[in-house]
């Protein structure tokens, strides 16, 4: 685990993860510890509203939506349209209704 991360799992450099069968069914999701750094310093508490401005791709997104708990909710913008697609995609597949 991360010292300053709270519940990130740190690999080996060349760990080859992306077609494990927990990453293809979202359980888990791959990104570099920078993406974790604002979710951890936010802290979100469960049942609480966070917006998350400049929200795609969705690591950051889905990662709040996961911190924040069950009755959470995480409102993600992001103006750019193809990669707004993207964003509703990845956090439908791994956050669903907690995020709008």
């Amino acid at each position: 685990l991360d010292p300053h991360v709270p519940a990130l799992l740190v690999l080996p450099p060349l760990t080859e993860l992306h077609q494990h069968a927990l990453v293809a069914s979202h359980a888990l999701i791959l990104q570099d510890k920078a993406s974790c750094l604002a979710p951890a310093a936010l802290q979100p508490r469960a049942g609480e509203a966070v917006i998350d401005c400049c929200a795609a791709p969705g690591n950051k997104t889905t990662q709040l939506a996961a911190l924040s708990g069950g009755g959470g909710l995480v409102i993600a913008c992001e103006r750019d349209a193809r990669r707004a697609g993207v964003l509703r995609r990845r956090a439908a597949d791994a956050a669903g209704a907690s995020v709008r």
